[in-house]
């Protein structure tokens, strides 16, 4: 335990887990509650891994020192939900299949081994009370070159920020990451009936998830045949989740465990393949409930959303936008959701209309 609090002394001191442990609070106390279940249920071996994990962000540049801590406590917070688990069998840490590159981890469940693979795209901090412009769609404008493209969004999206009064965020989207996500964990992930293999992808909040949900939708409508979801048949299942919201919320959420798996919004999502298949069942009847799913609660939400913004585009001809705001308070339930989206959106309705 000694060496774990000198690595958390030895972190930037921006990092969460250094101020909470300058605080002496929840947070960090939850962190040394994890590890001890870390050091009593991992052989010396992989605990040292544990340890390596978290000494590998000391040696990040400080542009990059906050991705690598979200993908990083991204892997502790589902290792430890496993590992303090008891209905998860035979665990192993980074087991190596015929590639010779490693998913984070293994277990046994049901007539199945299970891998999973995490991963968490970059979301930099964006400013409180901007809102964050997203195209809903890619835009396939077919007969314009790449930088008209670019001078069409950015037309597009200057026109609505002095409505706005500047107060909006032009964001990228990130489906390509979602094409790379797959392809490096169509690599570790065996080809097994056997197994059943997870990609796990970790976001900072509810709105992010929406976002993730229409790329995984637009993913397999409107990519060429050879790279629909179906193709990377070795993923079973991708789950979306918000498990890193809590931490770079920090310390304004410091009343949960920020580090366990079910205190977050999970959904899933089965490769098509997998429909009428045995697989599809097992996620429905074991996956789902053991990682806390919400599938139809979030189904609602999303709704909810794209029918009032059906009515923006109604007004606003131009083209269909979708809007993720990072709100100051964090959000559980959906009924919560609703009154942050009546604020921005009747807030858009009334400046279009003006």
């Amino acid at each position: 335990m000694k060496s774990l609090k000198k690595l958390i002394k030895s972190l930037n001191p921006n990092i969460p887990l250094y101020k909470a442990y300058i605080n002496n609070d929840k947070y960090y106390s939850d962190f040394i509650n994890m590890f001890n279940i870390f050091e009593n249920k991992l052989s010396t071996q992989d605990y040292k891994k544990m340890l390596r994990k978290l000494q590998e962000i000391i040696s990040y540049n400080q542009s990059d020192i906050m991705e690598k801590y979200a993908q990083t406590i991204s892997e502790f917070i589902l290792l430890y939900y496993i590992l303090d688990n008891d209905k998860f069998n035979n665990f192993k840490l980074e087991p190596t299949y015929s590639s010779n590159k490693n998913p984070e981890c293994s277990f046994d469940l049901g007539n199945f081994i299970v891998n999973i693979e995490v991963k968490c795209p970059r979301y930099d901090i964006c400013i409180d009370n901007k809102i964050e412009l997203m195209l809903q769609d890619r835009l396939l404008l077919d007969e314009l070159s790449v930088d008209r493209k670019k001078e069409y969004i950015n037309d597009l999206f200057n026109s609505l920020n002095m409505i706005f009064d500047d107060n909006l965020l032009l964001s990228k989207r990130k489906d390509n990451n979602l094409k790379d996500y797959l392809k490096s964990a169509q690599c570790k992930f065996p080809d097994d009936n056997k197994c059943f293999n997870i990609l796990i992808i970790t976001l900072p909040n509810i709105y992010c998830l929406d976002e993730w949900f229409n790329y995984i939708i637009d993913f397999n409508n409107t990519c060429p045949s050879e790279s629909k979801l179906e193709n990377y048949n070795n993923v079973d299942l991708i789950i979306l989740s918000d498990a890193i919201c809590n931490h770079k919320k920090y310390p304004i959420i410091n009343s949960v465990n920020v580090w366990n798996f079910i205190e977050y919004t999970n959904i899933l999502f089965i490769n098509p393949k997998l429909i009428n298949h045995k697989k599809a069942n097992f996620s429905k009847e074991v996956i789902s409930p053991i990682f806390s799913c919400i599938n139809d609660e979030f189904w609602s939400f999303h709704c909810y959303i794209h029918r009032k913004l059906d009515n923006i585009s109604i007004l606003y001809q131009k083209s269909k936008f979708i809007f993720y705001c990072q709100p100051i308070t964090e959000f559980k339930n959906s009924l919560k959701y609703k009154d942050l989206d009546d604020y921005f959106i009747n807030l858009l309705e009334d400046k279009l209309k003006k």
